[in-house]
């Protein structure tokens, strides 16, 4: 947790005033996390250790027969992290050294990070609504992240997996993540990638607390926050170029609020009950998706289910 990441991470200024025994007492119940581990090299037996952990991840993830790594819930670097009792870029940049693994399987290990993060932190925000960039009052999504490499002691230096990841962590997420994350869950995915026709506007939502009402919060709230942003840049704005760009996506934001009131008749009332393809065809239909998880059959037949 974070209280346990400030907890071990202020170990030395702690010590001066409770006693190591009740430190060690609080290590032993809660559990030591990844972040306070050293960045460090790791011994041949623990290069292989690695490996095998790893790649019996890859055979067995999705089947529900791993035991040594959970994969989703946690993530799998912090997993590994914890299982070598090494830093979590240790564990990337180890990854990333083993003859077995091409450039792709690390980047997959860092994807499967990525997303169960962001799992985590959609799960953490009262509504389940998060932009991808900075233009509502709420902190965005990549600071949110970098946030919590932070509390797992990865520090500023999470450039390091950006390079391994092959992209800058707002690229990321603005062009792969909902694609990766859709086909880790096998076409069902659990945050839905919410985007305008041309993609300047990008929100991320989660389907358990997904509703009609909060369908509604996007389009009055956040929505709102994009319009009054663009507005404020459009007053100041003296190159006329410049305020063509902006006047572009202020049309491209009302054709998105169009689309939301289209679906706000009465006609689409989602639910966690009705299932991912039930709830995320009719936003599929209308082209509100940076990816189509489902196939053009099935959203014909999830569009033909009451509600």
């Amino acid at each position: 947790s974070a209280l346990n990441e400030g907890r071990v991470h202020g170990l030395g200024r702690w010590t001066q005033d409770v006693s190591l025994h009740a430190v060690l007492e609080v290590l032993e119940s809660e559990g030591v996390p990844a972040g306070a581990y050293p960045a460090r090299e790791l011994t041949a037996k623990e290069r292989e250790k690695l490996s095998g952990l790893y790649l019996k991840h890859r055979h067995d993830r999705g089947s529900g027969k791993s035991e040594a790594i959970t994969g989703m819930e946690f993530g799998i670097v912090e997993e590994l992290a914890n299982a070598l009792k090494a830093s979590p870029v240790t564990v990337v940049e180890e990854l990333a050294k083993i003859d077995a693994l091409p450039s792709e399987a690390v980047k997959d290990v860092l994807s499967e990070h990525i997303q169960a993060l962001t799992i985590e932190i959609m799960r953490e925000d009262n509504d389940g609504i998060l932009s991808l960039s900075t233009d509502t009052a709420e902190t965005s999504l990549p600071t949110r992240i970098v946030k919590k490499w932070r509390e797992l002691g990865i520090g500023d230096t999470y450039d390091e997996l950006e390079n391994l990841l092959g992209k800058k962590l707002e690229e990321y997420l603005l062009k792969d993540f909902f694609k990766d994350h859709s086909k880790r869950f096998m076409g069902r995915p659990i945050i839905w990638h919410l985007v305008s026709d041309k993609a300047s506007v990008n929100f991320f939502v989660l389907h358990h607390i997904w509703s009609y009402d909060r369908m509604l919060l996007l389009r009055s709230k956040y929505l709102g926050d994009v319009k009054r942003t663009l507005e404020n840049t459009l007053a100041t704005e003296t190159d006329e170029r410049k305020r063509e760009k902006l006047m572009e996506r202020m049309e491209e934001l009302e054709r998105l609020v169009i689309s939301l009131d289209e679906l706000s008749d009465g006609s689409y009332l989602p639910g966690i009950d009705g299932g991912v393809a039930k709830n995320i065809a009719p936003l599929q239909k209308k082209g509100l998706l940076k990816y189509n998880p489902l196939s053009e059959k099935m959203v014909d037949k999830m569009l033909k289910v009451e509600w």
